[in-house]
């Protein structure tokens, strides 16, 4: 059985891979001769990548999709801004906009922890006299952590930590999941 076709524009993706997607248009049909295109362009960035549709099975959406070809033009990881526009002749009505999230796709080498991971990691260990050079050449709202005193490191260490369980909670509650959190009992008695 052939995977049922979603009917809204994807707001995660991960790198190379390819998806498709019906699209109607409220007074927009393909019947009637519009024609609907995206374009994405990188939010940190000027890379840009056009996307035109085709008529989908009934003949009044559209059916849009990001092939191989396609998905080998978005060669950055992160938030892409995206609008759909529809076209008929000299006329041009922009009908929607929003964001897609590429995903890494995990192969390869190299560091792929969130910086809040990295800094919160460096402050750790600066607390317990083992951070490396490159962690002590890391700065923590504009001060270096080689020169920060203990103090101001413990409380950069627990405030930038509790901003971290906030991010991770919040990306496991967008994914469906629960994250466990250590509840700590004190017990008094006999």
């Amino acid at each position: 059985m052939a995977p049922t076709v979603p009917t809204t524009e994807p707001t995660r993706l991960t790198q190379g891979d390819t998806h498709a997607w019906t699209r109607a248009v409220d007074g927009y049909s393909a019947v009637d001769g519009w024609a609907l295109a995206y374009f994405y362009i990188l939010q940190s960035g000027d890379v840009e990548v056009a996307l035109t549709t085709a008529q989908d099975g009934d003949g009044s959406g559209f059916l849009a999709t990001i092939d191989a070809t396609a998905a080998a033009l978005f060669t950055t990881v992160g938030t892409w801004l995206w609008r759909a526009v529809v076209t008929k002749g000299t006329e041009t009505v922009t009908v929607d906009r929003g964001r897609l999230e590429l995903l890494d796709t995990l192969e390869g080498t190299g560091d792929r922890r969130l910086w809040l991971e990295k800094i919160v990691d460096a402050l750790e260990a600066k607390l317990e006299g083992r951070a490396t050079t490159q962690q002590l050449g890391y700065s923590v709202e504009g001060r270096s952590l080689s020169l920060m005193g203990f103090a101001e490191v413990l409380d950069a260490r627990d405030r930038l930590k509790a901003e971290l369980t906030a991010v991770l909670d919040q990306e496991a509650r967008a994914n469906g999941e629960r994250r466990t959190t250590a509840v700590r009992v004190r017990l008094w008695g006999a």
